[in-house]
């Protein structure tokens, strides 16, 4: 029990060293574009507009057995003639995604959201802002970081099926993850 403790207690230090790292450094974004502090991503200059012609991009590790949980706090970015922030739009949008695929492209204006948390090893944010004068805008988000547990075993099931009194045999590969506790 002490082993499991002691580990946890070295994800949750690893996990602040790396989203509290040296603000110079970034995370793995230019100065221009600054970097993810204290659990906090804002816009370059925040919160004032953002500039014009920018590209950023952020990655915030996951460690193993947790899930990123983004809540979008402040979020003016663009135009609000685009707010599906079409592909064929090439206006301002931030975009999050995993190593897999996009999870959320937004611009326009929105209100405090929060997208299903992310799994897997990183989540990357992109920031991009085009060369057309106009208003600009500003976004500040806060990330969590949360403990996942699967929601059953292949013990657990067995014993399940057993009270139903169904005998017939059921492998599970995979359980799906459930979001249990912020760290």
């Amino acid at each position: 029990m002490m082993e499991k403790k002691y580990f946890c207690a070295m994800k949750i230090l690893s996990l602040l060293f790396v989203l509290m790292w040296n603000e110079e450094d970034g995370v793995s974004a230019s100065q221009e574009c600054g970097s993810v502090v204290n659990n906090t991503l804002k816009s370059p200059g925040y919160p004032e507009n953002y500039p014009r012609n920018m590209d950023c991009n952020y990655t915030v590790p996951i460690p193993p057995g947790m899930a990123l949980e983004i809540d979008i706090r402040d979020f003016q970015v663009g135009d609000l003639d685009y707010p599906e922030c079409l592909e064929v739009h090439d206006g301002d949008y931030v975009k999050l995604s995993n190593e897999n695929k996009v999870l959320l492209k937004a611009c326009g204006w929105l209100s405090e959201q929060r997208p299903d948390p992310v799994t897997g090893n990183y989540a990357v944010i992109t920031f991009h802002s085009d060369n057309i004068l106009g208003n600009g805008g500003r976004f500040l988000l806060i990330f969590t970081m949360l403990h996942c547990e699967p929601l059953c075993s292949k013990d657990e099931w067995n014993i399940y099926l057993s009270c139903l009194n169904i005998t017939s045999t059921v492998h599970i590969t995979k359980c799906a993850p459930t979001f249990t506790e912020k760290m």
